[in-house]
């Protein structure tokens, strides 16, 4: 998950950056360099990529709104330990900011990937609904940059078609915005990816090369926090909630606590009355172990109550 540097007060305690857009060049497609999908730099560790993110997103600062920027995909947003953070949790954060008055709160935007996803189930509608103000994000991916700018982009276009194993690399170019133009960074032919260190999302800062995988792999049947990169793997960048949660529940079941938290969430979010027994379960459980987190039971059984 991306640590962006918190400085609000009220949001340190999960993680994320409140900064604020970027004034984009005025030309039609933005020159990026290229570079190998294989290339030592497209293999770049995750914990790298994520700082390159979280210094990009420092200079984002979208005029008259109150911006949030994390990791996120399939309408969830990750705090920088991997921990899920529910709509009203953040709600509660921002009421709480000292900035969040005046001008700021004319509305809210959220710099994290599928943010919008969902129509009025989304977590924007979601946290628009419990703030009563605007609140605006991307449909898929958000794509940040050094000079400040955060695009929403969508359909991804990758220069090796049929390929599933792009690791960390960037695609090389995406449709933008709701127009749907397509931007092409890099040139025909070749293997070639958006050098990541200037145009960069958390989809691909937590991809995994084929070897990185199947170390993991082999680790993750003794070892939870394998089993919880793999989990982050298929749902940051693969978006496969099937194959994310069979990891989910391995890291969980091999006691981990921020994968018991998330499968909770994730339960809850089911409705089922057998997984409603289950979430409640796993909530009690780390209430009282201490667990540094909301307890899910009051956002969804009291909520319902």
């Amino acid at each position: 998950m991306v640590s962006f540097r918190r400085v609000q007060t009220a949001l340190m305690s999960i993680g994320l950056l409140v900064a604020p857009q970027p004034t984009l060049a005025g030309s039609d497609s933005l020159q990026i360099d290229c570079v190998p999908s294989d290339s030592t730099i497209a293999r770049t560790p995750t914990e790298e990529m994520i700082k390159w993110i979280s210094e990009s997103a420092k200079a984002w600062n979208p005029k008259n709104s109150f911006s949030v920027g994390g990791a996120g995909a399939l309408g969830r947003l990750f705090a920088h330990d991997g921990r899920l953070i529910h709509p009203s949790e953040l709600a509660v954060s921002i009421s709480r900011s000292p900035n969040f008055a005046g001008k700021k709160k004319k509305s809210i935007t959220l710099g994290f990937t599928d943010s919008e996803l969902g129509g009025k189930d989304s977590y924007v509608s979601q946290l628009s609904k419990l703030l009563g103000i605007r609140a605006d994000g991307c449909m898929s991916e958000a794509y940040f940059m050094p000079n400040g700018a955060m695009l929403c982009g969508r359909n991804p276009i990758f220069m090796l078609e049929k390929t599933k194993e792009l690791g960390r690399s960037m695609p090389a170019g995406y449709s933008l915005g709701n127009v749907g133009p397509v931007m092409l960074f890099c040139p025909k032919g070749g293997v070639t990816a958006i050098n990541p260190q200037k145009m960069l999302t958390t989809s691909v800062a937590y991809g995994l090369f084929v070897d990185e995988r199947e170390a993991l792999v082999e680790r993750a049947s003794t070892d939870p926090t394998a089993a919880f990169r793999l989990y982050q793997y298929y749902w940051l960048s693969v978006r496969d909630p099937k194959l994310s949660w069979v990891w989910l529940e391995k890291a969980a079941n091999l006691g981990l606590d921020v994968a018991k938290f998330n499968l909770a969430y994730e339960l809850f979010e089911r409705g089922g009355q057998e997984d409603k027994v289950k979430a409640e379960a796993l909530s009690a459980q780390l209430v009282e172990k201490g667990f540094s987190a909301p307890d899910l039971r009051r956002t969804y059984i009291e909520k319902a109550e």
